[in-house]
């Protein structure tokens, strides 16, 4: 896969390619917990639910350990994760919206009822730790939009092909007295 950017010092043309495939990383098991996903791209940047309600949006953020920047990881078994929002007090849980397995869905907390795959996940690494989570309705990864490391960036699903902006680094945390997981 070829990223084609502009280099910002020089403004020429930059053309980067990535060799990666899911194939090259290894399919990992999780504790169930509270965590936070920092980009790889910029670690001071993490993600973040853009409100509480249904529908409301995944986006990267600016670090400021709110409870719309932690996650529940939690195992449903077959090796996928359901992974509820400190947004919504782990009422909602992050979505592929649409469900189709197409690269640019984008990605909310919503209901979950388990029947459906846009509401799962799986969990992978590569070999510098870094973790891919891969939508359960096929095979496209959390990816901010763009390949870009600002506050506000979305958050959508895309093809794999090895970018920072694909990778996280999950840290634990402790959510606030008022989870009732």
């Amino acid at each position: 896969t070829a990223v084609t950017g502009v280099a910002a010092a020089t403004g020429t043309s930059v053309v980067t390619t990535y060799a990666e495939t899911l194939s090259n990383l290894k399919q990992v098991s999780v504790s169930d917990g509270w965590y936070t996903f920092a980009s790889v791209q910029d670690e001071s940047y993490v993600l973040d639910v853009n409100g509480s309600g249904k529908n409301n949006n995944l986006r990267l953020y600016k670090k400021n350990d709110s409870e719309n920047q932690k996650f529940y990881i939690e195992s449903i078994g077959n090796n996928e994760y359901k992974i509820k929002t400190g947004a919504s007090n782990g009422n909602l849980v992050l979505n592929a919206v649409n469900g189709n397995n197409t690269a640019g869905d984008n990605v909310n907390q919503y209901s979950y009822d388990g029947s459906i795959k846009d509401e799962k996940w799986k969990i992978y690494q590569d070999a510098s730790g870094n973790y891919v989570f891969v939508s359960s309705t096929g095979d496209k990864v959390l990816d901010l939009t763009g390949a870009k490391s600002t506050a506000g960036t979305n958050v959508w699903t895309w093809d794999y092909y090895g970018a920072s902006t694909q990778e996280w680094k999950l840290n634990k945390v402790e959510k606030s007295p008022i989870s009732y997981l």
